[in-house]
């Protein structure tokens, strides 16, 4: 790997670093449950490391995105089982049931 390639790995390391994970779902200001928003992914201030084009899991609660220095960014679906994308391997996933019954989820948890 060339020191290019290892600075850019670093910087895009350290983009997916210092998150913070709410602990509770939140509230609109009409009390309906918030959009789902990836603590991960809104950490990630460079569009080129972000899924392009747009896909569901980046606003699905069952998505548990994650990255590393050497294969980048990454996300684990919990209702498939499976790696929905990767940098290496993106996808275009448009819709998903996964992220219908995640929701369903947050509204059941919500309304206790």
């Amino acid at each position: 790997m060339s020191s290019q390639d290892e600075s850019q790995n670093h910087s895009e390391l350290e983009e997916l670093q210092d998150l913070s994970h709410p602990a509770e779902i939140e509230f609109s200001e009409t009390g309906e449950i918030a959009p789902y928003i990836s603590p991960t992914l809104a950490s990630i201030t460079r569009e080129d490391l972000r899924p392009n084009p747009s896909i569901v899991c980046e606003v699905c609660p069952a998505s548990v995105w994650h990255g590393s220095e050497q294969k980048g960014l990454k996300c684990y679906c919990r209702v498939m089982h499976v790696i929905s994308w990767s940098q290496e391997e993106p996808n275009d996933i448009a819709f998903c049931d996964g992220e219908v019954m995640a929701n369903l989820e947050r509204q059941k948890a919500a309304s206790k």
